[in-house]
C-alpha cells in the first residue's frame, strides 16, 4: 500500500519548514530522540499539574499506575490504583484534548527506530489509519458502520467509500494533483480492513507506565527515561531537563 499522507503533508508544509525537516534527517536520530526527550519532559510536567490541579499529589500514586488510551475516543483508562482513585484520576485527566494529545504522543515514542513496541502492529495501526481518515473527512465512525462485500455502509445504505470520494473532491486541504491518490489510499484501507473484518483486527490502544510524576514506556525495547540506559548511550548525561513543578 503506498503511504500518500507524506505526499499530502509535504504540499502543506511552507519552505521553512521543508527547511527543519532537511536538517532533521541530516543530524539523524539523536535530533529525534532530542526533541522527544523534552516533549516527555514536557507532559509529565502537564499531567503532574493536572492531577495537582484536581487535588491529587502523584506521590500518592503507586508505580503499578498505567494509562491506557482508546484509539478512537481517546479516553484514558487509568489501572493499576484502587477504584476511588482511579474515578477522580479520570475525571481530571478526560479533559479537552487530553487524551488525543496523550496518544500521539506515546505513538510516536513507540514508532521510533529500534523501539520493536509490541502495542503497533502493521494491521492495528491500519484500521487505526482507516478510522481516522473516514471520521476527519465524513465525521461518521467506520466502527459504526456495516461491513459488506469489501466496504461499509451507513444506516441510510450509503457506500462509505463514495462519500469518502466525494468529500476529498470538495477538501481545500487536498492539492488538486492528489485528490485521485488520496481518495485511492484511504478506500484501499477501508477494503483492506473490511477484508479483514474489523472485529477480528486488534485496536491499537497504547498504554504507558506513571510512576512518580513520570510517564515510563512499556512493551518496547526503547524506554524515553533521562535516566534510562538507551537514553544516556545515546543521548548522554549532559541532556538538559525541565524541572517538574
Amino acid at each position: 500500500m503506498i503511504d500518500l499522507q507524506k505526499y499530502v503533508d509535504a504540499a502543506r508544509e511552507s519552505n521553512s519548514a521543508a527547511l527543519e525537516n532537511a536538517r532533521n534527517e541530516i543530524d539523524g536520530n539523536v535530533v529525534d530522540n532530542d526533541r522527544i526527550m523534552f516533549k516527555r519532559q514536557t507532559v509529565n510536567r502537564q499531567i503532574s499539574n493536572i492531577l495537582s490541579g484536581a487535588g491529587i499529589g502523584t506521590a500518592g500514586i503507586p508505580d503499578t499506575c498505567t494509562f491506557t488510551v482508546d484509539p478512537y475516543s481517546y479516553y484514558i483508562s487509568v489501572d493499576g490504583v484502587d477504584d476511588s482513585l482511579k474515578l477522580s484520576m479520570e475525571q481530571a485527566l478526560n479533559q479537552g484534548s487530553n487524551g488525543k494529545n496523550l496518544y500521539k504522543h506515546i505513538l510516536t515514542c513507540s514508532t521510533q527506530d529500534g523501539c520493536n513496541s509490541t502495542q503497533v502492529s502493521a494491521d492495528a495501526r491500519l484500521k487505526f489509519q482507516a478510522f481516522q481518515q473516514v471520521y476527519e473527512y465524513t465525521g461518521l465512525k467506520l466502527n459504526e458502520l456495516e461491513e459488506r462485500g469489501g466496504t461499509c455502509y451507513t444506516k441510510d445504505g450509503e457506500d462509505i467509500k463514495e462519500l469518502i470520494s466525494a468529500a476529498v473532491d470538495k477538501s481545500g486541504t487536498v492539492p488538486g494533483d492528489y485528490k485521485a491518490q488520496v481518495k485511492q489510499w484511504i478506500c484501499g484501507m477501508i477494503s483492506e480492513i473490511s477484508g479483514k473484518g474489523w472485529n477480528n483486527v486488534a485496536d491499537m490502544k497504547l498504554s504507558i507506565l506513571f510512576q512518580s510524576g513520570r510517564l515510563i514506556d512499556t512493551k518496547q525495547s526503547i524506554v524515553y527515561a533521562q535516566e534510562s540506559e538507551w537514553i544516556k548511550e545515546s543521548i548522554g548525561s549532559s541532556w538538559y531537563s525541565v524541572t517538574n513543578k
